[in-house]
């Protein structure tokens, strides 16, 4: 797994030299870590049954994290890679986590009806 951070990054440079950054061809020097996140939305009702895809956008715009996403209450709506599924009648938050150093998260609230 490559590194995810320029701090990983520059550790590798010094523990092993130019060579291994040179062949690490995915990593992109100028985004850097992710200093912004946002989703597509912030609140939604939902009716029981239905889906709404969430989209995380990052500043830099191409930075390439991954996420983790999380529900509050899986038992109102559960979450895989930002698509929600309304499961039945509650509140829930819906949490997604930038999993590249930067500890960057952003909530949207979920009405279920």
């Amino acid at each position: 797994m490559l590194p995810q951070t320029k701090a990983q990054w520059k550790k590798i440079k010094i523990q092993k030299g130019n060579d291994s950054l040179k062949k690490a061809t995915r990593y992109n020097e100028s985004s850097g870590p992710i200093t912004k996140l946002t989703l597509s939305k912030t609140s939604k009702t939902l009716k029981v049954g239905k889906t709404l895809t969430l989209t995380a956008k990052t500043t830099p715009k191409n930075a390439a994290p991954k996420f983790k996403w999380t529900s509050s209450n899986p038992n109102v709506a559960s979450v895989k890679n930002g698509v929600v599924k309304a499961k039945k009648s509650g509140k829930t938050t819906i949490t997604c986590e930038a999993l590249d150093g930067s500890g960057l998260k952003v909530k949207c609230k979920i009405q279920v009806k």
